[in-house]
């Protein structure tokens, strides 16, 4: 006869193995290799890439110190203006000119290459930008001036450099901006719209009543060699060229600043004679001598076309053709407000332009 002591202890042991068991298998159930977690680590940055973060680090900590800067240099050089006029040195010269007359030519600078720039180019297309406004209005014969793509950091860097730019719309001399592109801007510039570009076989004889000339607004050390001449083409302008070759000899490369080819534009509006515009715009430096046979010579008209800037790259010149003195004479000159930062040298420009 069995033990009923014996059996309830057999019982308790098989139980207690079972259990034993059951938790030895959860914990290597638990103890099971998992599968590897991937993490994905960025690459470490190269000796030149740190070197560059760290100069955009100290120079995004110093803005607020250059920006108290340039509104000192502001205040100085209108405080210099001031008293020059003051001591008769310098004419006043009134916010627009005299019985200006706006004729309905049109100048678009085109601020869609944005993203090929870099910043302290960006600066200096704003730095241009103002220089077009205050010849336009101080010219006795002005165009309608309008900015495209008027968006990010061009915008933001206008703003710092001229902040008086906000009031160019209501001015009597006004400037228009668009944060559209020029399609969009110009609904009808397949008819009527002219981009000008170095590129361009067509030499201009004239500026057309009712039509709108496009300069790209790009400052680029020619990286992007012909850009604006495809862009007229891919998007069915017309395009064309200043006709500098034809009337003038350079004794250096001809680079023109946005600026320039503004300049140019509204003062050949103003006496009609391309010889004349260019000789008053061109910086002496450049050493521009008429061509014996230019006051004769008549400029081909070649393909209908309009403006832009034969071996200059009239889609916007490179900066570096302006010296130090040049850019303290347009401030004094300028009632607005301008930074007086120095623009970065020009590398020479090809004949190939935009």
């Amino acid at each position: 006869m069995d033990n009923p002591l014996n059996n309830d202890q057999a019982h308790a042991a098989d139980a207690s193995v079972e259990n034993v068991a059951a938790e030895t298998s959860t914990e290597s159930s638990s103890l099971a290799p998992q599968e590897p977690t991937t993490t994905t680590t960025p690459p470490p940055l190269s000796k030149k890439a740190q070197k560059r973060a760290l100069k955009d680090a100290k120079w995004a900590a110093c803005k607020e110190q250059r920006d108290a800067k340039r509104k000192e240099k502001r205040l100085e050089l209108k405080l210099i203006r001031k008293h020059k006029i003051e001591e008769g040195l310098i004419p006043h010269r009134p916010r627009v000119a005299p019985g200006q007359v706006i004729t309905s030519v049109g100048i678009v600078i085109d601020l869609d290459f944005e993203d090929k720039m870099r910043d302290v180019e960006t600066r200096s297309t704003a730095q241009q930008i103002s220089r077009c406004y205050s010849a336009n209005k101080h010219s006795p014969t002005a165009v309608h001036m309008h900015l495209t793509s008027f968006t990010g950091a061009i915008k933001q860097a206008l703003s710092r450099s001229d902040p008086n730019h906000i009031n160019w719309a209501t001015a009597k001399c006004p400037a228009e901006f668009h944060a559209e592109d020029l399609i969009t801007a110009f609904p009808r510039a397949r008819e009527n719209v002219v981009y000008l570009t170095a590129d361009s076989p067509n030499t201009l004889d004239t500026l057309e009543e009712d039509t709108v000339y496009v300069i790209g607004g790009l400052v680029d050390k020619n990286r992007y060699p012909g850009l604006c001449f495809k862009k007229a083409q891919d998007l069915g302008l017309r395009h064309g060229k200043l006709p500098i070759g034809e009337h003038l000899e350079m004794s250096t490369r001809k680079v023109l600043t946005i600026n320039h080819v503004f300049e140019i534009m509204i003062k050949y509006l103003e006496t009609k004679d391309w010889l004349q515009a260019f000789l008053a715009v061109m910086p002496a430096r450049k050493g521009g001598q008429a061509k014996p046979d230019a006051a004769s010579a008549e400029p081909s008209s070649r393909g209908g076309g309009g403006g832009g800037g034969d071996d200059a790259n009239a889609a916007t010149g490179k900066d570096g053709d302006e010296t130090k003195a040049d850019r303290e004479d347009a401030l004094l000159t300028e009632s607005g407000a301008q930074d007086g930062e120095e623009d970065e040298p020009s590398e020479p420009y090809s004949r190939r332009g935009r």
